[in-house]
């Protein structure tokens, strides 16, 4: 049996199409395996019982309800939708809630990091969001169920597989970047509202902008049907099908048949057809076959596409933070509009916002500032995946020794000229340029002016710093053992 909670994200740009493929992929090894879908936001549940059907040949059962152990009551406040104004409207509206609901918990739902900081540092109020340790997100959570914390600012974290319910939310917009937010995702947060047992009535304060308020207020209470993303990504699917799976076009379109996207007329020959050219295009394949392209990415699971644009814009091994930045944010994943910080000092241009964004946050981090807000987001998601590109360009064929040393400066956010600091065991950036700027740039340099190593990091760390270079080195010197 295969129990699919929140089914509704099978909609889900980024990963509904991973959702659906798994499931039919499911279905195949296990024939007649029940399956049952879970969802409070599944508008079209017909479609997707017949789609069950036809994946385990048993009929599917429809349980469906409205009821609720605690009503909710909603208020549609439509504020102004100039961006200064309707932060300004929004704090004293929340103020004005507060007030009102003065012995009630309230959760305040924002969409994005810069909001949900600017909410909680205006009103003094805890701010619960991803990237705070898991420590720390427990200890909000646990003071917020014994009413310790009144209210509190979350993004999505708190609306999905968390169960910390309040009397009173607060949906603060509906845009995240340049785009709306999936009316299902607003649905979940709405559903953290009403406490079972503990209140009779749920009160949620949804407050729009003038702009989009009609269309996000119709699509919350009459949600849109779930459709098929898959055809989106059907060019990555296709190529783990030929490069890991060995799968012939009969296969692939007797296995493609059976998903949700062919069943709603999503994905059809012809998608599968553009599909394959594209990646014939890209040389990820090569009449059909697949390239070194195709089974890097097939392995390790990254786009193909992004992949052969990465390759091709490494071809010359830039070494320079600039050119390293430029490279990297220019793979198509990141060619769209998003929200640029005002903060952010702009030295590469790119032809989406997002690419600006992420190369010129790349470009910072690498010449060793210290990145906060959305820069930092940005970075800390490229960093912890760079160990995964990185083995998939070697796959591709990227040279080995080059692509150590990338994936060093990546890590570490450093220049190249830090590189063999930074790998000395107690040597992180900071102390790596503190060396530098003495003039000590190698691990040799560190064996060889060991009394000034202790000067500028202590004596103690200096010492570490020294049998550690030396370990490396290989050279014995006083008490440090150095084995050249």
């Amino acid at each position: 049996m295969l129990v699919a909670d929140e089914a509704h994200l099978i909609g889900v740009p980024g990963r509904g199409d991973a959702f659906e493929v798994g499931l039919t992929r499911f279905s195949l090894l296990n024939l007649q395996a029940p399956i049952i879908f879970l969802s409070a936001t599944l508008p079209n549940v017909e479609q997707f019982a017949e789609w069950l059907t036809k994946l385990n040949m048993r009929r599917t059962a429809v349980v469906e309800s409205k009821w609720r152990p605690v009503e909710i009551e909603d208020h549609f406040v439509e504020c102004p939708s100039k961006e200064w104004e309707f932060n300004r409207y929004v704090l004293s509206q929340i103020s004005r809630i507060r007030a009102k609901h003065r012995d009630q918990q309230i959760l305040i739902f924002v969409h994005s990091i810069k909001k949900g900081r600017y909410i909680a540092s205006m009103l003094g109020l805890p701010f619960h969001w991803s990237k705070l340790k898991l420590e720390e997100r427990r200890k909000l959570e646990e003071r917020f169920r014994k009413g310790e914390i009144r209210c509190m600012v979350s993004t999505s974290t708190l609306a999905y597989g968390v169960n910390l319910p309040a009397d009173v939310g607060v949906i603060v917009g509906a845009h995240r970047g340049l785009s709306l937010v999936e009316p299902w995702d607003l649905r979940q947060m709405r559903g953290r509202i009403g406490r079972y047992g503990l209140s009779e009535r749920g009160y949620v304060y949804w407050l729009l902008k003038r702009d989009y308020f009609d269309e996000v207020r119709l699509s919350v209470e009459e949600l849109p049907a779930i459709r098929s993303v898959l055809a989106s990504r059907l060019y990555f699917h296709l190529c783990s099908f030929v490069a890991r799976e060995g799968m012939d076009r009969g296969e692939i379109e007797r296995f493609l048949s059976r998903t949700f996207g062919w069943l709603t007329g999503a994905v059809d020959r012809d998608s599968v057809e553009r599909a394959f050219e594209l990646l014939e295009r890209y040389k990820v394949l090569v009449g059909g076959k697949p390239t070194k392209l195709a089974r890097a990415s097939a392995l390790m699971y990254v786009d193909p596409i992004d992949l052969a644009v990465l390759k091709k814009n490494l071809a010359g091994k830039p070494m320079t933070p600039k050119l390293i930045a430029t490279a990297w944010a220019s793979i198509p994943s990141f060619a769209y509009d998003a929200y640029i910080p005002d903060t952010l000092t702009i030295e590469i241009n790119l032809p989406y916002s997002y690419q600006t964004l992420v190369a010129n946050a790349l470009l910072r981090w690498m010449r060793g500032d210290e990145l906060e807000g959305v820069e930092g987001s940005v970075v800390r998601e490229l960093v912890g995946d760079v160990e995964r590109w990185i083995a998939a360009l070697g796959i591709a064929g990227v040279d080995r020794e080059y692509l150590k040393l990338l994936k060093v400066m990546l890590e570490q956010g450093v220049e190249k000229e830090l590189v063999d600091l930074v790998q000395i065991p107690g040597v992180g950036r900071k102390r790596a340029k503190l060396l530098a700027k003495a003039g000590i740039k190698s691990r040799k340099e560190v064996v060889a002016r060991r009394q000034l190593v202790e000067n500028l990091l202590g004596k103690s760390v200096g010492r570490r710093v020294v049998a550690a270079a030396a370990a490396k080195v290989g050279k014995k010197s006083g008490k440090v053992r150095l084995v050249w």
